[in-house]
């Protein structure tokens, strides 16, 4: 389509929009960007023909190398690349498009306008395509930054030495290129409009430029991120501005997020994103390098390296969205599950607690944490113990063991004394679990100031002086009420307030309590969307409480459970983390009745429930002591074991392959092979939903 018929659309404006959804998610959170699409496309070695395709198989000049052609000539690369990030966990990815303007678009004879506009179209349609069907598939929104780069020419440097007055480039000229490929991205579908990659900022300014004339005449006005890049330590752009300058010099475009990228690793990147948030009150924003380059060019920088100096970005509050730029991978920008999932304690332990068995006790805290458990939630309220002293014992023990220690605690009791005696223990931030407005408002601020006094924090509970609410009104009536004394009487930072708005128990064979695991999901949803920051918790035991004794059908009732609650707003599961089961391992028939039951669209389903529980196992410990997957090929046992996360045969397993050099003539290929296959299908499983991360990570290890 070319501009000359161009009629730009203008979609009604959603309910909210993104200018405010994305400051709300930010707020709340760190957001995801992807990471290097060069690198990415490197691995492919494509050759001559696939950047030409049919769309270009007559041009009279080389093309290869430029990527920006493939969204035209090989989509099937570029959607599978995004697919990939976001499937990693990334929540923006970036269009494939950063020299997608005609004046970068000349060096390869296509410098013509219309080329550009199908080229920046193609590229964002593509992104959008796969974002919403990673977003259909995860129940997680993801955005698509139509990426402007800052082209080949520049508008502050003369390419002449001997007559520094000379420019190959006039701002018009610039305003009009970006204009021509901001409007195939805005075509496009792109979300937000990303300026990046500034070595100049007049280039910059020229594109925020063209992006305010389209919108205040022809489109629905976008998120703007503008990011910059200081090319060596001293700080500087490459023609000259400061970090601080550059801000400055942007700022009268109100981006939504400033920020760097390109040039510099992480870790020398530090000090001007400290200096860029200093200047600005706009989100930051920070997606480096892999490093530096090697002698060949190559980045030697692991995701290790790179995940650790973003997580401390993270931790000292310097940005709010990260990501990867050249020689980043998805490995590099994969981030945890937003979910948090803890663990709540069973009765064994409480046997081991109550006879004095603390070391054995703590071998479970650990098992807990090994099988995935991100929060381990302890509890000491048993008849038979003093709560106080068993509290403060158990968290001194955990405080001495370092692969318990590195997970939070959720301090857990009814008991208010015991709760302040684990506080009191505990070096690193706690969770208290739980506080609510059965006692009225006075005891409620009384305990919360406490908590907040411990640094700690706090789950509210949906109960206030009248009783526990059991439909969606009552509940966010309750939490609403709770946020607002929390918030403004008590001064608690609206991220440390966690919701638990009551899982109960379906099935009962009450009617009223069928709608109990829906109406739950319909509360979290809406706390999510009206109490800014809150997170949103439960403990999914009460909702399978009927059939107690039947753990087959309460651990298929969780997993189905925490797959959707995840999409509805759950954050914090408290669940056994060793008895996930994964979504897609579920028997058909057993997941067919759970889903009719969550969902209340059978009113046999209890029975039906019952009738399969007499003929089936009794739970994970059992299923697990099934063998009949040991009869198949070196290849299925494998895949088997990291899906299920089974290490005792591993070893053995892996040994059995290494010495079949007909199959394997070198160790790396059992890696690339069954190895690398195994752990896709765990891959494939997370980013849809259906297998959670304590699963994935029993399966790395």
């Amino acid at each position: 389509v070319s501009p000359s018929v161009h009629v730009p659309v203008r979609s009604l404006a959603p309910a909210v929009s993104l200018r405010e959804l994305l400051p709300s998610v930010l707020r709340e959170r760190i957001m995801v960007l992807d990471g290097g699409m060069g690198t990415m496309i490197q691995r492919h070695q494509l050759a001559e023909e696939d950047f030409r395709g049919d769309a270009f198989r007559e041009h009279s000049r080389p093309l290869q190398g430029n990527n920006d052609l493939l969204s035209i000539t090989r989509p099937d690369v570029i959607y599978g690349i995004h697919r990939e990030y976001l499937l990693a966990g990334a929540d923006i990815i970036e269009t494939n498009t950063f020299s997608g303007t005609s004046i970068a678009q000349a060096d390869y004879g296509l410098g013509l306008a219309h080329v550009a506009y199908e080229l920046n179209k193609a590229s964002a349609e593509l992104a959008k395509r796969a974002a919403k069907d990673v977003g259909a598939e995860t129940g997680v929104r993801r955005f698509v930054a139509g990426a402007m780069g800052p082209t080949n020419k520049t508008l502050s440097v003369s390419p002449s030495v001997e007559k520094p007055e000379f420019r190959n480039l006039a701002f018009d000229e610039l305003v009009q290129a970006y204009m021509e490929q901001a409007r195939g991205l805005l075509d496009g579908g792109a979300d937000i409009m990303l300026v990046e990659t500034i070595f100049d900022t007049a280039n910059a300014k020229a594109a925020l430029f063209a992006l305010q004339l389209l919108f205040e005449a022809e489109f629905e006005p976008k998120p703007i991120f503008v990011s910059g890049t200081i090319v060596d330590k001293s700080g500087r752009t490459l023609s000259g501005q400061t970090g601080e300058a550059f801000v400055i010099s942007v700022s009268h475009t109100q981006p939504m997020c400033l920020g760097l990228n390109c040039a510099l690793g992480a870790a020398d990147m530090r000090p001007f994103v400290e200096a860029i948030g200093k200047a600005t009150s706009s989100f930051v924003i920070c997606y480096p390098n892999a490093g530096l380059p090697n002698t060949f060019g190559d980045y030697d920088e692991t995701p290790e390296i790179t995940a650790g100096h973003l997580k401390s970005f993270a931790q000292d509050g310097l940005v709010n969205i990260v990501g990867g730029c050249c020689g980043t991978t998805p490995a590099h920008i994969k981030s945890p599950s937003p979910s948090a999932k803890g663990a709540r304690p069973f009765r064994r332990f409480a046997k081991l607690i109550t006879a004095g068995k603390y070391e054995e006790a703590l071998a479970i805290a650990k098992s807990q944490v090994e099988s995935g458990a991100q929060i381990l939630d302890i509890n000491m309220d048993e008849a038979m113990l003093n709560g106080v002293e068993a509290m403060a014992h158990f968290c001194k023990l955990i405080a001495s063991e370092p692969d318990i220690a590195k997970v939070p605690l959720c301090i857990d009791s009814s008991n208010f004394a015991v709760i302040e005696a684990g506080l009191k223990c505990c070096q690193g931030k706690c969770v208290v679990n739980s506080v609510s407005l059965k006692e009225g408002e006075a005891d409620f601020l009384e305990k919360a100031r406490v908590v907040r006094r411990y640094g700690a924090a706090l789950v509210v509970m949906a109960f206030d002086e009248i009783g526990q609410a059991t439909d969606a009104d009552r509940k966010l009536e309750i939490c609403s009420r709770s946020y607002q004394l929390l918030t403004r009487l008590v001064g608690f930072n609206p991220n440390d307030i966690i919701f638990d708005p009551n899982i109960l128990t379906i099935a009962t064979g009450m009617e009223e309590h069928n709608l109990y695991a829906i109406t739950y999901m319909e509360a979290a949803r809406r706390i999510k969307a009206t109490l800014p920051g809150a997170r949103v918790s439960g403990g999914l035991s009460n909702l399978s409480f009927s059939f107690r004794g039947m753990e087959a059908i309460r651990e298929a009732m969780h997993g189905v459970f925490l797959y959707h609650a995840i999409k509805s707003g759950l954050e914090m599961g408290i669940v056994n983390a060793g008895c996930l089961p994964v979504y897609d391992d579920i028997d058909r028939d057993l997941l067919d009745m759970c889903e009719k039951l969550i969902w209340n669209r059978d009113p046999e389903a209890t029975d039906k429930l019952l009738q399969y529980a007499q003929l089936h196992t009794k739970g994970c410990k059992k299923a697990v002591q099934s063998d009949e997957w040991r009869s198949g090929s070196v290849e299925s046992r494998l895949q088997y074991a990291l899906v299920k996360g089974v290490e005792k045969f591993v070893v053995e397993d892996t040994e059995e392959a290494r010495l079949d050099h007909v199959k394997y003539t070198r160790p790396l290929h059992i890696i690339e092979g069954p190895l690398m296959s195994g752990m896709k299908v765990v891959g494939d499983l997370f980013g849809q939903g259906k297998m959670f991360l304590p699963q994935v990570r029993r399966g790395r290890r």
